[in-house]
């Protein structure tokens, strides 16, 4: 029998054809369910061969995660797509609009019925779209181990320069703090979009990154001692997939998914973190709870809560 995955892998086929955003019934009745990854991250989901848009090969829990869901729909097929970060967000002529309420276009065309990146429920985002938690995560600073003294309060990012992915919640988080800590000694935020921001820390082109825990998690190790985490910082936040807020009944099915297969420890869902993350999702929400906020210098507090 086809594995889940490999399933997943053979119809990794992006659609040449415009289509209309569809309900979870004409999901189902044409047997398919349209997903779009972000491979920002290739510890969450790989795309090969690299830099590949269509006949492409995916894996990772990310795709995993979806396989399951995808399961659960009387069977249907995934056909996944790879898509910039940012354009999970533009509307229909390619800029994001922090401040509008629009469709992003990837939902409105029927490109996408799901987006499955872990998106952030950020306030300006939910202007776009429905955004079904899964999990909660924090941000992780990430630095050089050569250089692990120099970063010791949120004070320490002031003036030195950090790589993000153009739109990500951590982008959002730096911008914020730079219109509010960091107003006379800005951080000079490096956007990035479809890279790997980690590389450019590992090789000292910028000073620091962001990243979520669960992806700090899976890549560290890679870099060997070269990497290491800092501290946490910023709020914690829910985590999941984004939908467009018209399709009720697809919404539904997610949360009845999330519901059934997250506080089993022994669930297909939490099996899949274990494989690749090594905990289920209650024990990597508990340990995420226990990171401790971090401070600015004057003692203030900065976690959010």
């Amino acid at each position: 029998m086809m594995s889940r995955t490999l399933m997943v892998l053979w119809l990794g086929l992006v659609l040449t054809t415009p289509a209309e955003a569809r309900t979870l019934a004409e999901i189902e009745a044409r047997g398919e369910l349209r997903v779009c990854f972000s491979a920002i991250e290739p510890a969450l989901v790989r795309v090969e061969p690299e830099g590949c848009t269509v006949n492409c090969q995916y894996a990772g829990l990310l795709v995993d995660q979806v396989a399951l869901f995808a399961d659960t729909l009387n069977g249907i097929s995934v056909v996944p797509k790879s898509v910039s970060w940012s354009d999970q967000f533009s509307d229909e002529t390619g800029q994001v609009q922090r401040e509008e309420s629009y469709l992003p276009e990837l939902l409105a065309s029927g490109a996408c019925d799901l987006l499955v990146s872990n998106l952030a429920r950020l306030p300006w985002r939910l202007r776009k779209m429905d955004i079904v938690p899964l999990f909660e995560s924090r941000m992780i600073a990430i630095v050089r181990a050569d250089r692990q003294s120099e970063f010791t309060t949120l004070d320490s990012f002031a003036g030195k320069s950090a790589v993000v992915s153009l739109e990500s919640s951590f982008h959002t988080w730096l911008l914020e703090r730079n219109m509010e800590e960091f107003t006379g000694n800005p951080v000079e935020v490096v956007p990035l979009d479809g890279r790997v921001a980690l590389d450019l820390v590992f090789q000292d082109k910028v000073d620091f990154t962001l990243t979520d825990a669960d992806i700090a998690v899976l890549s560290i190790p890679a870099y060997g001692a070269d990497l290491v985490p800092a501290f946490a910082v910023g709020p914690v936040q829910e985590l999941g997939w984004g939908v467009d807020p018209a399709d009720k009944e697809l919404r539904a099915a997610i949360e009845m998914f999330f519901a059934d297969q997250k506080p089993d420890p022994r669930s297909a869902l939490n099996r899949a973190w274990q494989q690749h993350l090594g905990v289920t999702i209650p024990e990597f929400e508990a340990l995420v709870n226990a990171l401790p906020g971090t401070q600015a210098a004057d003692g203030s507090g900065t976690n959010g809560d």
